[in-house]
């Protein structure tokens, strides 16, 4: 019969520590060990690191420098899905391919030098918190759960990334993008069904304001004399005589706002996608001086380590090597 020991919980932090103390002082040791190989063999480590060092000033030029832009547009009439879809061959073509009918220029049908710096292009969905109609946070990691009703996805907005090395054609690229996008037929088709429905809502709050406003003079100025009418403020009744008559005044301002918007919206309802934050560039490039100088001189090091440890155990590698 076997006996069981329970662990409190004091014992189990202190056997955490205590692993985590021996986890630094092998840490300690080998860093340790590698300072002593760098000083034996000085000659092997210290002309990589340089070697290294220089590789790492060479990639981080000017010419060489790339950058992460990015822009957000608002879509009119098709879906965010929809636009993915139609950008979804650019996503998967480069600047420079086998076949000239598969680069992003050939796509895109635009002069080569547009998309000559360009390495990547990605397209992210927007989600929107409370389903406000606000774009909240940018789903890059594609990790937004599709089971969620509360934060969807929002079918208004869309992101576009690029990287690139060239940023003076940035804006020669947004409007080769944005023509590519809008001259697609599915897009054009669901963007011209959006703006006849906008329009007929429109024509529909026209007529029912007509009609409230006719009505609303029947019940306010065409009532028999004697009648006494008390309008209280910040009331929806109004009172004549003995009756009691709900006035509609807040449904006529109710269909004035909701008007407005659609006013706003065919407005600016131009085109089935427009840029409403331009695709713009971080300041500090992805491959900055400081960042590759550092890169360069870290792997430097741990090559120059690891050449110094093949020459210093050169014979038992010679023998492993030979040993059958």
């Amino acid at each position: 019969m076997s006996e069981t020991k329970d662990t409190s919980l004091w014992e189990l932090i202190k056997q955490f520590f205590l692993w985590l103390g021996r986890g630094f002082a092998s840490c300690g040791h080998w860093f340790a060990r590698q300072i002593k190989i760098t000083f034996r063999k000085w000659y092997i480590v210290i002309p990589t690191t340089i070697l290294f060092i220089c590789l790492g000033y060479y990639f981080s030029r000017i010419e060489n420098r790339k950058y992460k832009a990015e822009g957000m547009a608002v879509i009119h009439g098709p879906m965010a899905a929809d636009i993915k879809e139609a950008v979804r061959p650019l996503e998967m073509a480069m600047p420079a391919h086998v076949q000239p009918s598969q680069t992003l220029a050939a796509r895109l049908n635009c002069p080569p030098e547009y998309t000559a710096g360009i390495r990547r292009f990605n397209s992210f969905f927007v989600v929107d918190y409370l389903t406000d109609f606000t774009p909240d946070v940018v789903d890059r990691d594609f990790k937004h759960n599709y089971e969620d009703s509360l934060n969807v996805i929002s079918n208004h907005y869309i992101v576009f990334q690029v990287y690139t090395k060239d940023l003076a054609n940035l804006q020669n690229f947004e409007d080769a993008l944005v023509n590519y996008i809008n001259s697609n037929p599915i897009i054009q088709e669901k963007y011209q069904r959006h703006h006849v429905t906008m329009e007929y809502e429109l024509q529909t709050c026209n007529n029912q304001l007509n009609y409230l406003d006719s009505l609303s003079k029947v019940f306010y100025f065409n009532f028999p004399q004697g009648f006494q009418v008390d309008i209280k403020p910040y009331s929806s009744t109004l009172i004549m005589g003995k009756r009691s008559i709900d006035v509609i005044h807040d449904d006529i301002i109710e269909l004035i706002q909701y008007k407005k918007g659609i006013e706003s919206e065919l407005s600016s309802c131009t085109q089935p996608l427009r840029f409403i934050s331009h695709i713009s560039a971080a300041p500090r490039a992805i491959n900055n001086r400081i960042l590759c100088l550092i890169i360069g001189c870290i792997l430097g090091w741990l090559l120059g380590i690891g050449l110094a440890w093949l020459v210093e155990d050169r014979k038992q590698v010679s023998e492993w090597l030979h040993s059958k």
